[in-house]
């Protein structure tokens, strides 16, 4: 089993993992991907890109097009199309603003949308881009050799997660792989038995509950630590879908790695928890139920077969995956992207590929960005009556206090410099602080002492401004009476980084003055850097087809 990891040198956080059974196959899984993830912007979702690329010709897409708000914050009638709409807006509580794009930060050109090809009559439906993000993430992304080879990983992809969800939350049982079918495919068992020899019992099963998806399981087990792994691969081949399981397990990881595995659970609400499947969708390190261990499987064994031996199988094998769809009634939707000299797609099945739930788009909308973009970027330069409505807004977002600062607004900081490793909850602290609202403050510290991660010196810094305001908020103790001891405890530099917080003459320590402009985000410019050249690329296409 093969593993690679490859990325941009100059933008390292392009990057892909493959996996195969030989080093070539591993490398062609790995370049494929990142073709794909190029090909369809994945690299740069949750990014902010400039006021340049917001303002260009175009910013996601040169097909793009752009729909104006209507009035109450209504949406242009040419956005989605019926089916869509009752799946996304089936309460009738979607608005204008829970669409507009995330990346531009637009908001007057209004609904970035994109278009893409309905199955079912070949017409366009425009897809604003902020629910494509919000909703799908990567699912349904692929690039091949053709048209055809590309449309059958994704929607073999589609079926792998739509049937790894139904199996985890529905605790269905699988029914085993008989040892005979294995022994068909003597590379795959080898791979197994190699597993096994390295103390990690392995569990092949057949996932097409009853021959209907092309979709196998293979889960590992860890008895040093109790773990478990199931890994879903998916492909109208039995053999390639096996395959894939099984060098899924090691994609991206050592075998070290494997010591980090979540332990079964009879606990149903655990299982069923959206960011459970969240959790599996990233790296399949999710929870997974003692239920799916039982001898007594739902389903038995079917040795299905979707695959095609003729001259045009890609597409035949399409056809079939297109069919299963078809079957229950979803209908679907294709985007092409071809100007890179390399054809990939991009399919989406709505009401049935989305990785996170519907609901996110009113409540979890990732463009919330947009209410704190600008004053988090310039909050050196905010007055207190500003700083006042950004901290009104922090609070009334109900955000999770230990997410990060760099994917509320988009903005890819050095990880290991205070602005990379800013919570909400620090924010808040620090603006409480610069307003010179010390209780409040307090308990903030207080929280970030007993519950953030962060480097020493940092740490060290709350320490000592925790115990200056202690002395401060008690009537009975008075300051100078500490100072001494304070700094042979702390230091004099960092005591009077605290003592200036303190006083106002220093504000928002340790967060060094940013802007809108950018400047100075040595790892967000390589960022935009790559897609600049990708900007680059789409413009010279268009020019050269007129």
């Amino acid at each position: 089993m093969w593993s690679l990891h490859i990325r941009d040198a100059h933008s390292p956080m392009c990057f892909t993992n493959g996996k195969g059974s030989t080093k070539e196959s591993a490398l062609a899984s790995a370049l494929g991907e990142y073709i794909e993830r190029l090909s369809n912007n994945h690299f740069y979702a949750g990014v902010f890109w400039g006021d340049d690329i917001a303002n260009a010709p175009f910013v996601h897409y040169p097909n793009e097009r752009w729909f104006k708000s209507g009035p109450k914050d209504s949406f242009s009638a040419e956005i989605l199309d019926e089916y869509c709409l009752k799946i996304f807006n089936s309460d009738g509580e979607l608005r204008s603003s829970h669409l507009i794009d995330t990346n531009s930060g637009n908001v007057e050109c209004g609904i970035c949308s994109l278009p893409y090809v309905r199955r079912s009559d070949g017409e366009t439906v425009y897809f604003p881009s902020n629910l494509i993000e919000n909703l799908y993430v990567s699912n349904g992304m692929s690039a091949g050799n053709t048209l055809a080879e590309a449309q059958v990983q994704c929607l073999s992809e589609i079926f792998e997660r739509a049937v790894k969800r139904e199996i985890i939350e529905g605790e269905i049982t699988l029914p085993d792989v008989p040892q005979e079918v294995l022994a068909k495919y003597p590379s795959i068992l080898e791979g197994i038995q190699s597993l096994e020899d390295q103390g990690f019992p392995v569990l092949v099963k057949d996932a097409s509950l009853g021959g209907v998806y092309p979709v196998m399981c293979v889960t590992l087990m860890n008895p040093r630590t109790g773990g478990v792994f199931a890994f879903f691969g998916a492909h109208p081949s039995l053999e390639v879908a096996l395959e894939w399981s099984l060098t899924e397990l090691l994609q991206g990881r050592s075998l070290e790695g494997l010591n980090d595995l979540p332990p079964p659970t009879f606990a149903s609400e655990a299982v069923t928890e959206p960011n459970n499947f969240v959790e599996h969708f990233i790296d399949s390190s999710g929870i997974v139920s003692w239920r799916f261990f039982s001898a007594k499987s739902d389903y038995d064994f079917v040795e299905w077969d979707f695959s095609d031996k003729g001259k045009n199988s890609n597409a035949q094998e399409a056809a079939a995956l297109f069919g299963i769809l078809d079957s229950f009634g979803k209908e679907s939707y294709l985007a092409v992207h071809d100007q890179l000299g390399a054809i990939a797609c991009r399919i989406l099945v709505p009401g049935y590929s989305e990785v996170y739930s519907i609901e996110d788009l009113i409540w979890d909308n990732t463009n919330k960005a947009l209410l704190f973009r600008a004053d988090i970027l310039n909050l050196h330069q905010l007055n207190d009556a500003k700083l006042s409505q950004l901290l009104e807004n922090l609070e009334n977002n109900e955000l999770d206090e230990y997410g990060d600062i760099v994917t509320l607004i988009g903005i890819e900081f050095d990880e290991n410099t205070p602005w990379g490793q800013l919570t909400v909850l620090e924010l808040k602290l620090l603006i409480h602080l610069a307003l010179k609202q010390f209780e409040e403050a307090h308990e903030f510290v207080s929280a970030f002492l007993q519950y953030n991660d962060n480097t020493v010196e940092r740490k060290l810094f709350y320490q000592a401004l925790n115990a200056v305001l202690e002395v401060l908020l008690d009537d009975g103790l008075e300051l100078d009476d500490y100072l001494a001891s304070f700094r042979r405890m702390f230091g004099i530099e960092r005591m009077e980084a605290v003592i200036g917080s303190v006083e106002g003459g220093v504000r928002f320590y340790g967060l060094t003055p940013t802007s809108m402009k950018l400047g100075g985000f040595d790892r967000h410019q390589r960022l935009i850097d790559s897609y600049k050249k990708l900007h680059a690329v789409r413009t010279k296409a268009v020019a050269n087809s007129n």
